[in-house]
């Protein structure tokens, strides 16, 4: 299964991809963040991984995160597996000027039981990934002043 959507985000795609690539800032836009712990290899970098935890639905969620690819300002992308899921995500943020476009292709490789369940509801995947990309949209956008307009 796949899903992709984007945002356009009121900052500059400097600004933008300097508060994605923090993890330390996980918990201000990614309800139930709970830890961030890097594991081997340099943080951020191709081929290093992390274990992400969350709390969802009052249950702690470990998720292993292996950087596929860094090619920032334009690309991150990265596998998250979590039991009987993985999931490839490749972000690309987009220059706009002032704005930036964050664009998100998330393909899902799901196992189980689990495979069932999202078949019958795909809608449930397609709603996180909305409210994953709102919330981080509205948080660089009050981290960070907007930028001075060139028109005076």
């Amino acid at each position: 299964m796949q899903i992709s959507r984007d945002i356009i985000i009121n900052r500059p795609r400097e600004t933008v991809v300097k508060l994605f690539d923090y993890p330390e800032n996980l918990d201000e836009w990614r309800d139930g963040f709970v830890r961030f712990t890097p594991l081997e290899g340099p943080v951020g970098l191709e081929g290093s991984t992390a274990e992400f935890v969350f709390r969802m639905g009052g249950f702690p969620v470990v998720m292993l995160e292996t950087i596929l690819e860094r090619d920032l300002p334009d690309t991150f992308a990265a596998s998250y597996v979590s039991g009987p899921i993985t999931v490839l995500v490749t972000n690309t943020f987009t220059d706009l000027g002032d704005t930036t476009e964050w664009a998100v292709d998330s393909r899902y490789h799901i196992q189980g039981y689990m495979r069932t369940v999202f078949r019958l509801m795909p809608w449930l995947l397609a709603r996180e990934n909305d409210r994953i990309l709102k919330a981080f949209k509205a948080f660089v956008e009050r981290s960070s002043p907007p930028p001075m307009s060139s028109a005076a």
